[in-house]
């Protein structure tokens, strides 16, 4: 399927999902299993040393994320942007 239309309108097709990346001073396995456990988060991935990969359903569950977190050990936290190369391989 083609799709044509501006980098934003190609993103706009791919759903809400939001992907956050977070440093934590201290990563621990049960980490993981902690923000698995919500049903607002669809994925909970490695990212480098300290860092973790969080997938949201919506941006609108940022507050819950983030409320989260309180309990972390933060030392960054940011949006991550999606890239074509995943919109295409999601959409295929």
């Amino acid at each position: 399927m083609l799709k044509i239309g501006t980098q934003e309108e190609i993103k706009n097709l791919a759903g809400s999902e939001i992907k956050v990346e977070i440093s934590l001073a201290c990563k621990k396995q049960e980490h993981f299993s902690k923000l698995h456990s919500h049903n607002f988060i669809t994925d909970v991935s490695n990212q480098r040393k300290n860092g973790i990969l969080v997938r949201l359903k919506e941006r609108i569950y940022y507050k819950d994320l983030l409320s989260l977190l309180s309990n972390y050990e933060i030392t960054k936290i940011k949006e991550v942007e999606t890239s074509l190369e995943d919109l295409f391989l999601k959409m295929c």
